[in-house]
């Protein structure tokens, strides 16, 4: 590298440049010298690499699982095949520093540019739906919201809603009477959270609708019903278990953190548990299943399946990134589907290409789609405002 290649860098390109990123996280003794050498020559740019080293550690600070030497190497050995090719390359503006979230993995490595965007260097536009996040009230009142929210209730059942910066959007009376249910109907592309009255807080995914009670006061049983996916963390309470009912299953805690996964269209559905004992049972009335921490338990037509796992891989989405490791490209661009709410297209081949690490959720899709495309031998198009993605085989990307 040369150090004139840097002089006209914000900290945005720095916080994505992978040179920059082999010395961030690996601090091998080549790439130390270097940018000690070009500080030491160009104190102005001391301000810029230092916010880009906040932006850096930001976005991997829940990375801090050490990678072994074997992956140190081929990691390293990816990013240096890749710099010079990079430089070369047109990047796609990032409108702030938010969006320059860093994709922090051993698979997937963001390289932000256009030259793979369909349609050359102009981005193709999707037309995406206007969907909104619906709350339906007790009373049968309904409000919608354009952006993600943040849904509180209180002891008393009166409800607050906030945007991501703490905006108030709507406030709402609890109802006297029998206890009725809320409906908050998630769509394809949206998230949001909400805080039940009990102090149990729940993370929604996209494509999913959670009813439940505005209060639980005089219940004998704290009880939502999910279909979709949540990540809870449920308040402790040894009097009243918290059940959270599916349309296979429930799940029946007392205080705990863990996932569900209960999409209709999923043949396989799965209980993660991240602390505490959670059981499970199955809407067949099968016999109960208990989960502890680090064990996750499938359930599909062939019956259940407990093992152990790593639950990073299946509760990273509450924080913005996707984790995973070999798992089937195609599962990705499922996951991929729901948060863009975009169609995307792909045949039997894409399934056979395994990923692994992790994959920071860009504002902007094409960011997204374009990194896949830098580092596995796949293609996509836009057409008829569905996405198809395609493998070519004559495409070269640096060897794991």
């Amino acid at each position: 590298m040369k150090y004139c290649d840097y002089l006209t860098y914000t900290a945005v390109d720095f916080s994505t440049d992978p040179y920059f990123l082999t010395w961030r996280w690996f601090q091998t003794e080549e790439a130390n010298l270097f940018w000690t050498r070009f500080l030491s020559q160009y104190p102005e740019k001391s301000e810029e690499i230092s916010l880009a080293i906040k932006i850096v550690e930001s976005v991997v600070e829940d990375n801090k699982a050490s990678f072994s030497n074997n992956e140190k190497e081929r990691a390293i050995k990816r990013l240096t095949v890749k710099v010079d090719r990079h430089k070369q390359r047109k990047k796609i503006a990032i409108s702030s520093l938010s969006a320059a979230v860093i994709l922090a993995c051993l698979f997937f490595f963001p390289f932000n540019n256009s030259d793979h965007l369909p349609g050359g260097d102009e981005v193709t536009l999707i037309d995406f739906p206007e969907r909104e996040i619906q709350l339906i009230l007790p009373t049968g009142d309904k409000t919608s919201f354009k952006e993600d929210i943040q849904i509180s209730y209180d002891k008393t059942g009166n409800v607050t809603v906030q945007n991501k910066a703490g905006e108030m959007l709507g406030r709402h009376e609890s109802i006297q009477g029998p206890v009725a249910l809320n409906r908050l109907i998630v769509p394809k592309g949206k998230r949001s959270s909400l805080l039940l009255e009990d102090g149990s807080s729940i993370w929604i995914n996209s494509g999913t609708t959670v009813e439940f009670p505005s209060t639980f006061v005089g219940l004998d049983e704290r009880k939502i019903k999910v279909e979709g996916e949540i990540y809870i963390e449920v308040e402790n309470d040894v009097h009243r278990p918290f059940l959270v009912e599916t349309t296979n299953f429930g799940v029946r805690v007392l205080g705990t953190k863990f996932n569900v996964s209960a999409y209709s269209e999923d043949p396989v559905k799965h209980v993660t548990v991240v602390e505490g004992l959670v059981s499970t049972v199955s809407g067949k009335g099968e016999k109960e299943e208990l989960i502890g921490p680090s064990q996750q338990l499938t359930i599909s037509g062939q019956g259940t399946t407990l093992k152990n796992v790593d639950v990073a891989y299946y509760v990273s989405w509450k924080d913005g990134f996707l984790c995973f490791e070999s798992e089937p490209l195609g599962s990705i661009l499922t996951c991929l589907s729901r948060y863009y709410d975009i169609q995307l297209v792909y045949g039997n081949d894409i399934e056979a290409i395994r990923c692994s690490g992790k994959l920071y959720l860009f504002d902007e899709w094409q960011v997204v789609f374009d990194n896949i495309t830098k580092v596995s031998p796949v293609e996509y198009f836009v057409k008829n405002n569905k996405i198809t993605f395609k493998y070519n085989s004559s495409i070269k990307v640096a060897p794991m």
